[in-house]
């Protein structure tokens, strides 16, 4: 968050914070527990638009449960095993591994469908990495 939107918070958590500590005392004109509740829902809409300009950074459980689950059960339907690991930020780094005898030899249908499923976006074409893999990029909703 940039300082300034923290500063913008601050401010806002001053002005609740007066407003709540004048609730039933000598200062309040009656209208007191009305208008600290006001600041506090400024507040609370502030912090929630801050929150939402923030750039999108990892996935959240139950969501990279479920992309997971969904990504492992299709891939053992095709003989693959299939293990996560990266930085789980803007995509997903998924490993299929031919684990059976009859496992499909066609991966990149196995990548559409798991993109399709899951609701993820494949970007570009597959690249080449050492010993023969190749590298498919599938983004998260938000990429």
């Amino acid at each position: 968050m940039k300082m300034k939107n923290v500063e913008k918070i601050m401010e806002q958590v001053q002005v609740f914070a007066s407003a709540w500590s004048l609730v039933g005392s000598p200062f309040d004109s009656g209208d007191q527990l009305e208008q600290a509740e006001e600041e506090k829902a400024e507040l609370q809409e502030m912090v929630k638009t801050m929150a939402l300009e923030q750039p999108a950074i990892g996935i959240i459980d139950p969501d990279y449960a479920r992309i997971y689950t969904q990504a492992r059960i299709i891939a053992w339907q095709y003989g693959y095993s299939c293990c996560a690991q990266g930085s789980f930020t803007r995509d997903l780094d998924l490993l299929l591994v031919p684990w059976t005898d009859g496992a499909t030899k066609e991966i990149g249908g196995i990548i559409a469908y798991i993109a399709d499923v899951c609701g993820l976006r494949i970007q570009g074409a597959p690249s080449d990495k050492p010993h023969g893999r190749q590298a498919w990029t599938l983004l998260l909703p938000g990429f």
